[in-house]
């Protein structure tokens, strides 16, 4: 038995469909809004961590502390991404390798020593110097790390120095695992960003 309606089969057809629709629209909104807020909560809570250079090659395991003391092996890590910054380069890319190396000093040594290091690496991109440094022995002491090795120059293809080099590389950490350089230098020798 089929229940007399005022309206047309037409007519209730269209007003479901319509009901449907919007059913659908505040289910579709609510999971777009859960999702968003969802996302903002992870992408707030997650800690981002910035591989040094040359981790992945690493053949050992290791450790990471996001706080103090920091794992000497982070450290020794993180030190050596910056020496190759810093005293790794040929002429076509000493101005990436310094810029990179600067970008990774403190607000304050990297007001001090940016012009320096850029008008030193034009100058040495002009005179055709290429430069390599090999780690042979490390050593980590707090926030302290010594690098030491063979540094080698060339010029022209020709090799005019290759003697033994140590770096200090000093640290200060600026929260969440993150560490900006607070000074290179050499025992002994020229300082290099302090």
């Amino acid at each position: 038995m089929k229940l007399k309606t005022p309206y047309t089969d037409v007519l209730a057809n269209a007003f479901k469909s319509v009901q449907a629709w919007r059913t659908l629209s505040f289910v579709l909104i609510g999971i777009l809004l859960f999702g968003s807020v969802e996302f903002v909560r992870l992408a707030n809570e997650r800690t981002v961590l910035l591989i040094p250079q040359g981790m992945s090659q690493v053949k050992q395991p290791v450790t990471l502390n996001l706080g103090e003391p920091f794992s000497p092996d982070y450290l020794t890590n993180v030190a050596k991404g910056d020496a190759h910054f810093l005293l790794d380069w040929t002429p076509e890319n000493i101005e990436t390798q310094y810029a990179l190396f600067v970008g990774r000093l403190t607000p304050v040594l990297y007001k001090l020593k940016n012009e320096e290091l850029l008008a030193e690496s034009k100058r040495n991109r002009e005179e055709g110097l290429t430069q390599s440094f090999y780690v042979i022995r490390n050593a980590v002491q707090g926030p302290v790390v010594t690098l030491s090795g063979t540094l080698v120059r060339s010029s022209g293809g020709r090799e005019v120095y290759r003697g033994p080099a140590t770096y200090i590389f000093n640290y200060t950490s600026v929260g969440n695992g993150m560490l900006q350089l607070s000074g290179v230098s050499q025992p002994g020798g020229e300082k290099q960003a302090n």
